[in-house]
């Protein structure tokens, strides 16, 4: 608290924001060592860095806290399942990250529509507002498409959390109706306003230019 003061955090965005955020730490499932690794690189990174982004940290802990989120606002909603496992962690470069280390959905979209990436790991940078992510598969079920026909395995991939999409590479696509074979290439989804059934997306392109879904 005394950090905070010397940076002249307000009132109203940053020492309620902080006192919301403990509440949420004593009924989440975190456990000690989870909430002082939180705490300590909080502290580092208040110590170096500029205010603005030390509160919107602040607002993404208690959105994954509270919310079940990596990003939470109008235009881009990242989710997970309640009670998902979760730690945080502390990156000496970075700052603070939440650490699923076992398979989770991630679910993604705006106020209607979106997709969910099954199966999946990764790291979410607070500081960053960055997800990276490893393995999981999507499928074209909102399009109308069997989830067991069609669908792409991962590898690893990134996310701006502050869009409703993203883009994978080296993925490796399955089509039953259509290939005997798996295709490689690159899987991307954008999920807009206008997201319908008949939308462009998602998408996967092959590396091979030929075959194009």
């Amino acid at each position: 608290s005394q950090t905070m003061v010397k940076k002249n955090i307000r009132a109203r965005n940053g020492f309620y924001d902080f006192i919301l955020t403990q509440i949420a730490f004593t009924s989440s499932n975190q456990t000690a060592e989870s909430y002082n690794q939180w705490l300590k690189g909080m502290q580092q990174y208040l110590d170096k860095h500029n205010i603005k982004i030390y509160n919107q940290a602040m607002e993404a802990t208690y959105n994954l806290l509270v919310n079940n989120s990596l990003h939470y606002t109008k235009t881009s909603k990242w989710t997970f399942d309640n009670g998902t496992p979760y730690a945080f962690r502390i990156d000496n470069e970075r700052g603070v990250y939440a650490d699923f280390p076992t398979p989770i959905n991630l679910s993604y979209g705006m106020s209607k529509g979106g997709g969910t990436i099954y199966g999946t790991t990764g790291k979410m940078y607070i500081m960053e507002d960055f997800w990276e992510g490893k393995g999981g598969t999507v499928d074209w079920e909102r399009s109308g498409l069997s989830k067991d026909s069609v669908f792409c395995k991962l590898k690893t991939y990134d996310v701006a959390l502050k869009v409703a999409g993203f883009s994978a590479d080296s993925v490796s696509f399955t089509n039953k109706e259509y290939f005997s074979y798996t295709l490689d290439g690159v899987f991307t989804d954008k999920i807009t306003e206008k997201t319908t059934k008949e939308s462009r997306y998602p998408r996967f392109t092959s590396y091979k230019k030929t075959e194009y879904i």
